[in-house]
């Protein structure tokens, strides 16, 4: 199945989320130590949890390359949506456990996981809203707890902000109540399609401006953890594009 007639601003973004999630599978293949997104690192290089590391690499990429030319979506999309839900119940809830549940930065890796699954059923809904409503919900619960991030460990997120940026606390603050408009936004579905462009603009500048830099600087680190966060920030990028165009159905009653 491919994508005819697809809106630019939604090929683009199923081609962004598509390139950053085949990027992120091949962290799991080339460092088995790369920070643990989709599943938790394998402890032993060329071991059995290496194997799985591998295999679940292989998926991510080769869905991503799928979702990225356009071919087959829906079957790609629903696989590496199911996938990762899989590997956020196996890999990250069970970390969550006893007193980790109770530290907002302990579900970091798990809310982007369930984002990132969202966003492939996204990716797969070129009929039904109902791929595009779970995704939305996913990125908005997201945004909630990483606005929330933003406020409860100010003084971190300011430190990540360029040097040649003024007010750093400023923009901190800033970016953490756009993500918490962001997040009641993408939950109610009120204004969804401008706040999802809004975020895109916003991830995508950040990866230009911060990940990137930040990726460069350190090419040679022992676990690629910032070269993981900027494949994030594309993925979401390209996840908030997809949902800032009209779905069928609503494409269809304007019409």
């Amino acid at each position: 199945m491919t994508t005819k007639g697809a809106k630019p601003t939604h090929a683009l973004g199923r081609a962004l989320f598509g390139a950053a999630m085949a990027l992120i599978g091949l962290q799991h293949i080339y460092n088995a130590n790369f920070v643990a997104v989709i599943l938790p690192p394998a402890r032993n290089t060329f071991g059995p949890e290496y194997f799985f590391v591998c295999l679940a690499g292989m998926l991510l990429f080769f869905t991503g390359i799928v979702l990225a030319t356009g071919a087959f979506v829906r079957a790609a999309g629903l696989l590496l949506g199911f996938a990762l839900l899989a590997a956020l119940a196996v890999g990250q809830l069970p970390g969550l456990a006893g007193p980790a549940a109770g530290v907002l930065a302990s579900w970091t890796n798990p809310l982007k996981l369930l984002s990132l699954s969202g966003g492939a059923f996204v990716a797969a809904a070129s009929r039904a809203s109902r791929g595009r409503t779970f995704g939305r919900a996913c990125l908005g619960i997201m945004c909630l707890v990483f606005g929330a991030d933003h406020f409860v460990y100010g003084s971190f997120v300011a430190s990540l902000v360029p040097g040649w940026i003024p007010a750093p606390h400023f923009w901190a603050y800033f970016c953490g109540a756009a993500l918490l408009a962001a997040g009641a936004t993408f939950l109610t579905g009120i204004l969804a399609r401008a706040a999802a462009a809004l975020f895109a603009a916003m991830v995508l500048t950040w990866l230009v401006i911060l990940h990137v830099p930040l990726a460069l600087r350190s090419a040679y680190g022992p676990s690629g953890e910032q070269w993981t966060n900027a494949f994030e920030a594309l993925a979401f990028g390209g996840i908030a594009l997809m949902l800032a165009v009209a779905s069928p159905a609503q494409a269809k009653a304007q019409e």
